[in-house]
């Protein structure tokens, strides 16, 4: 049976999810090293200002959503869930609901921590951003990059 719940960012790091994760969708890799500052990590869930959902199939860690929550420099009084991370085991892609379900459930909590928006962002080379649109997101901004070391 598949569960959804809020755990601390440490839970995620389970069964080398963030491993696969990192080979799966970073693009630099020859030059950036997956080095997450867990300092920081630790320092944001202290402060109430992070929160990770996780999918577990009978208890064993298949996926998580991990969010920074901050009220937004330009709209003070709304607050934001940057979306940090969302990843699920690929063999919980296809031909299931759990990637929308671990979305869902997410947005439910994110409302219980006083959550007024969430961002999302998506890998243009891995985009999953239909099954955002038809969640009723839209496509707000485009983030752009630019390695320069090598």
């Amino acid at each position: 049976m598949i569960t959804f719940q809020i755990e601390s960012y440490k839970k995620a790091r389970e069964n080398g999810l963030i491993e696969m994760h990192y080979q799966e969708i970073a693009s630099d890799k020859h030059a950036i090293p997956l080095e997450p500052d867990w300092d920081a990590y630790d320092a944001l869930e202290a402060s109430g200002n992070l929160a990770c959902m996780t999918a577990r199939d009978e208890g064993v860690l298949i996926g998580y959503a991990v969010f920074i929550l901050r009220w937004h420099l330009h709209y003070r009084t709304t607050k934001f869930a940057a979306n940090d991370v969302i990843f699920l085991h690929p063999a919980y892609r296809r031909g299931t609901t759990v990637g929308r379900d671990l979305i869902r459930k997410a947005e439910q909590e994110l409302r219980e921590y006083g959550v007024d928006k969430i961002q999302w962002h998506v890998k243009c080379y891995q985009d999953w951003s239909p099954i955002l649109r038809r969640m009723g997101y839209i496509n707000e901004e485009v983030l752009c990059t630019k390695l320069l070391r090598s």
